[in-house]
């Protein structure tokens, strides 16, 4: 067996308390929210930047990246890949199969990295004004806001939503729009994970689906795994604004982005 086969079998999750102890069920926002996240500045740029410009949207937690110390970690290659994956696979199953008295099946988490950004509102605001579109006011908070909503709404039967992404491959013609007609929302074949939200019911059975296609026997990160999922099944997820290219002439495109120019990337 390969050493990428031994780590899909020991990918067993360790379940996070957390997850299960919020004060009732709810569906809207605050959304639980989790920064990936060792280290306390990283952890507490992400968490300002997120309240700042999406105040009392989020409900954010910080979530330790698995240790390399830890039984399930690829020994012989990219540990903080393995870790980053097993991570993620820890918080898919505890949102997963967290009591349904706190959450529902379509109910949603949030899962960042920490070296996550949104778009300022200066950006949002010549953004607007290329479209023509003369406003004396841009409240960029409630456009973000109100369009992550409206594609929640639209991803709810994928169970996946990706807030940001990185070198997209668009397939479908079909473009949606948000509720003032300028923003996409689009299906595509993504990269990044810097910024993905997940419903209950896609938490509890995202990493069987990944596991049962064997792609650990030839990928190791987390993007690339769930890059080839999409590609293997024809698994479109949307993206939120995929038309908002930031920073400029990057290959990140949506709300979301990872701020490579401050922290280097953790993948």
């Amino acid at each position: 067996m390969s050493n990428a086969g031994k780590q899909m079998n020991d990918c067993q999750p360790m379940f996070i308390s957390e997850v299960n102890s919020p004060s009732r069920r709810r569906q809207g926002p605050p959304y639980l929210t989790y920064i990936i996240s060792s280290i306390p500045q990283r952890f507490n740029s992400t968490l300002k930047e997120l309240n700042t410009v999406l105040p009392g949207f989020f409900n954010v937690k910080h979530k330790e990246p698995v240790p390399h110390s830890d039984s399930r970690i690829l020994r012989h290659g990219d540990m903080n890949a393995s870790s980053l994956l097993l991570t993620n696979i820890d918080l898919w199953s505890a949102f997963g199969w967290s009591s349904s008295a706190n959450y529902s099946d379509n109910d949603w988490i949030l899962i960042f990295e920490d070296d996550v950004r949104i778009v300022s509102p200066e950006i949002m605001k010549t953004f607007y004004e290329e479209t023509n579109i003369t406003r004396n006011h841009i409240n960029s908070s409630h456009i973000i806001a109100k369009t992550i909503e409206e594609s929640f709404e639209l991803a709810k039967n994928d169970g996946i939503l990706y807030l940001g992404t990185c070198e997209p491959l668009f397939n479908d013609s079909k473009i949606h729009h948000s509720f003032d007609g300028l923003m996409q929302i689009r299906r595509g074949m993504h990269f990044c994970t810097h910024a993905i939200a997940y419903t209950k019911w896609r938490a509890r059975k995202y990493w069987n689906d990944i596991s049962i296609s064997r792609l650990l026997h030839y990928e190791f990160t987390l993007p690339k795994i769930v890059r080839e999922w999409q590609r293997l099944t024809k698994t479109y997820p949307f993206c939120t604004a995929p038309n908002v290219n930031w920073p400029l002439d990057s290959t990140y495109f949506g709300f979301f982005y990872p701020d490579n120019g401050t922290y280097a990337s953790i993948t």
